[in-house]
């Protein structure tokens, strides 16, 4: 059975082969206004061109347009939140283009990406600041492993989601268990069902605690463990 994935508070695909990735060009700074003004006005209309072909389901233009600009996109969405909510946009045009595997890699490397940003911008804070969508993000990473079956880097994020569930609320909140929960799925993927049964009834366990009985949660948890049994 293919693993159910939880979040925090977080078409069909032509085979075609992908071309070599082509990497930003990078612009070089200026400190003079008026070139700082043209270069706003000019990836104004680049965006708007961009916007124009995804629309049209023009995908692999869109997507050239947004690999020649990559590095005018980050600049021109000022926050990680928005950086990683573009980069959903264009993960989804890579899954309705390309085909499975290359649009899985694509998007492994921009949430690794947005997660290094956001983990910069949590370790800079002053007021212990988190990214509203940290906690959508890093599931979805670790969906994104399980998918491409990268166990380690799965169980490593696993681990992540964990910490950060307690941070924001315990271990007895329903974040953590819902941590746990895909930390069970991760177990029974790779064998270790003995594992998978031992955490999902501490997931059950949490969730009866936090008054989550008879939920779609508790009862995802009770349906698993109804399978591994049997």
């Amino acid at each position: 059975m293919a693993a159910k994935i939880f979040f925090f508070s977080c078409a069909e695909k032509k085979d075609r082969q992908p071309q070599s990735y082509r990497p930003a060009v990078q612009p070089s700074f200026s400190t003079d206004k008026k070139e700082m003004v043209q270069k706003d006005v000019k990836f104004s209309f680049i965006l708007e061109v961009f916007n124009n072909l995804k629309n049209q389901k023009r995908y692999e233009e869109a997507l050239s347009i947004y690999e020649d600009n990559e590095f005018h996109f980050l600049l021109y969405f000022k926050t990680s939140t928005a950086i990683y909510e573009f980069h959903l946009e264009i993960i989804d045009l890579y899954h309705k283009y390309y085909n499975e595997s290359f649009a899985l890699k694509r998007e492994i490397e921009l949430l690794e990406f947005d997660e290094l940003i956001a983990n910069m911008v949590i370790e800079s804070a002053e007021d212990n600041h988190i990214p509203e969508h940290y906690g959508y993000l890093i599931s979805s990473l670790f969906h994104s492993y399980m998918e491409t079956k990268d166990w380690k880097k799965a169980q490593k994020q696993c681990e992540n989601m964990r910490d950060f569930a307690d941070s924001m609320g315990g271990k007895e909140s329903s974040a953590y268990a819902t941590a746990l929960f895909n930390q069970a799925m991760l177990y029974s993927e790779v064998g270790n069902r003995k594992k998978a049964i031992e955490i999902m009834l501490e997931t059950k366990q949490i969730y009866e605690l936090a008054g989550m009985k008879h939920t779609n949660e508790w009862e995802n948890c009770l349906s698993m463990l109804t399978e591994w049994f049997d």
